[in-house]
């Protein structure tokens, strides 16, 4: 079913014919649910139809441990930090264009109870655009 609705989207988008003309990007609003991003160029002789996936990979979960070892990390920068602002928040960003493997907060993740020193803690999907506060 995915495959059929990524055909689709890319099917609506016009390509260029020429490989020197810019690459073209599958609007965000055409895109099927769990794609970040398809960007399609056109082909050296401009006529054939090949696909390749660039940043594609398995989904990984994200669980309490990883959270709690992100907060360690930045536990080492507190005191700087806390220096030169009132409020402190630790926000951890899933950025889907990022070469990173591709993330997604548990449910177990995201109703932990974390013990941290910040003010807030939260997690960011910024393309979604989506914000959890977590406990």
């Amino acid at each position: 079913m995915l495959a059929d609705e990524i055909a689709r989207a890319v099917s609506d988008v016009p390509v260029s014919a020429s490989f020197d003309e810019p690459t073209t990007a599958v609007p965000w609003s055409r895109l099927p649910s769990g794609v970040a991003k398809i960007a399609i160029h056109a082909s050296v002789d401009g006529e054939e139809r090949l696909w390749t996936a660039d940043g594609g990979g398995w989904l990984t979960s994200v669980e309490p441990q990883h959270i709690d070892a992100v907060i360690q990390r930045k536990i080492k920068t507190i005191t700087l930090a806390k220096s030169r602002c009132s409020d402190l928040w630790l926000t951890i960003v899933n950025d889907q264009f990022s070469k990173a493997a591709p993330a997604e907060l548990s449910t177990i993740a995201a109703h932990q109870r974390y013990e941290h020193p910040f003010d807030r803690l939260l997690w960011l999907e910024p393309h979604e655009p989506r914000v959890w506060e977590l406990g």
